[in-house]
Formats: structure tokens, C-alpha cells, sequence
């Protein structure tokens, strides 16, 4: 394993077939490792406005490590942010990591629909949500998606009641609910 996290640091490909195998239950485990220790390393230089500095970059020898996706993410964290949820968690309760949590099960359920299982592979391996909100998703146990999700549906009522979702209408945000016999109404 410690070879494969040197490829992966390193950007080079493993010479003979037989070191570069690694047992599928380990990959991730080493990919997570290898991104840790380049985030590491990464020293932030000042940039200088005035002066652009492009560099040429090969697309063809660009290996993706962990390939996540954040514009979507972006998008939804925004949303949540504009119509001052975030801040409704703090008071019922929700301790930091669980509101971490509330955030990645909602964001999840907006941009890929899914049962707590499905989101609970979305935040780990496909999204980077966890880098928008400074969390690692990783550590995230599926056991703890489960509660937040019993959590936050006991405190529907006080979501609808105090966030003014239901009558904001300064940003176009107006939300209904529909009934099962088509009536339609205001929270």
C-alpha cells in the first residue's frame, strides 16, 4: 500500500503490472491517504494581481485523483445559506458535526436523490461539498446520517414556522406544499 500512495504522490505509474494492484478494499483507503499527504505539502504562494501568471499544462499526462464535483454543491450551500437555515440549526440543538451532517443530507437529497445509503456514498466518494463547509465527509458514519436525518424531520415544524420559507417572496422564493388531492398549501 505505502508504494501505491508514493505513485499517487509521485504522479508515476507503477512499472511492473503486479505492484500496480492493489486489493480493491485498500484503493480508496490509499487515495484518501495520498490526498492527504499532497494537501500537506501544498504551500500557498501570494498572488500578484497585476501581473497573470498562465503556465502550460499537458492534458494528456493529468492523472485525477478523487475527482469530486463542487458547482451543483455550490449552488445548493448557497440556496441553504440565502433562505438563513443554516443559522436555524445552531438553536435546535444540532452540535457542529451535526450540522455538518443536516447540510450534507439535504444538499445530497437536492442534487442527487437518494435513500441515506445512496447519499451517504455521494458525500464520500463524488461530491465536494465536504471542502465547501470545511469537513471531511469521509469520517462521516452512515449510523450518524440516519439520526440526522430522524433529527431533522422532528424539527420539520420549526423549519417551516421560523425560516420564512413559506412567505419570502423578496428573492422569488415562495414554497407550497402540495396535498395528495391536488390542493395546494402554504406551510
Amino acid at each position: 500500500m505505502a508504494r501505491h500512495i508514493e505513485t499517487l504522490i509521485g504522479g508515476q505509474s507503477e512499472l511492473f503490472s503486479e505492484l500496480a494492484e492493489l486489493d480493491a478494499r485498500w484503493k480508496p483507503m490509499a487515495q484518501q491517504l495520498a490526498a492527504q499527504v499532497i494537501r500537506a505539502r501544498a504551500v500557498t504562494c501570494p498572488s500578484n494581481a497585476s501581473a497573470p501568471n498562465f503556465q502550460s499544462v499537458d492534458v494528456e499526462t493529468v492523472d485525477v485523483v478523487r475527482p469530486r464535483s463542487v458547482a451543483v454543491e455550490h449552488v445548493a450551500l448557497a440556496a441553504w445559506r440565502q433562505i438563513g437555515l443554516e443559522d436555524k440549526l445552531a438553536p435546535l440543538g444540532f452540535s457542529g458535526p451535526q450540522r455538518a451532517a443536516a447540510i450534507g443530507n439535504v444538499i445530497g437529497r437536492m442534487v442527487a436523490p437518494g435513500s441515506e445509503l445512496a447519499t451517504h456514498q455521494w458525500l464520500q466518494q463524488r461530491s465536494a461539498l465536504g471542502k465547501l463547509i470545511d469537513v471531511d465527509f469521509a469520517d462521516l458514519d452512515l449510523m450518524a446520517l440516519y439520526l440526522i436525518t430522524d433529527r431533522l424531520l422532528a424539527h420539520k415544524p420549526a423549519f417551516w414556522s421560523t425560516s420564512g420559507m413559506a412567505r419570502r417572496t423578496d428573492g422569488a422564493v415562495e414554497i407550497e406544499r402540495g396535498t395528495l388531492d391536488g390542493t395546494v398549501v402554504k406551510p
